[in-house]
């Protein structure tokens, strides 16, 4: 059983979630197609960062992961005490 979670029940920074935004992949045309991925604070709902990946890929690039990362710790001053993904739970820096 998978338990729900509610923001009231972080801090800001405490958790971070990762999720895919978009239902279908985007057409970008002669570019391709892509899924974008978004980075959001848990307790704030805030929208830390975007990434686009291309709908072939399971996941984001470790490249775009980092860059997602580094510049939601810029936006938010502050490392992470840990991240929620979807795919893998609660897991610590």
């Amino acid at each position: 059983m998978i338990s729900q979670l509610h923001p009231n029940q972080f801090q800001v920074n405490e958790a971070w979630i990762a999720f895919q935004l978009n239902e279908i992949p985007i057409d970008a045309g002669k570019d391709g197609r892509f899924n974008c991925i978004c980075l959001m604070d848990a307790a704030s709902c805030y929208i830390l960062g975007t990434e686009l990946i291309p709908a072939s890929e399971a996941e984001p690039s470790q490249k775009q992961a980092r860059d997602m990362l580094t510049a939601a710790w810029a936006k938010k001053d502050n490392f992470r005490n840990g991240y929620l993904s979807l795919r893998a739970g609660l897991e610590g820096p």
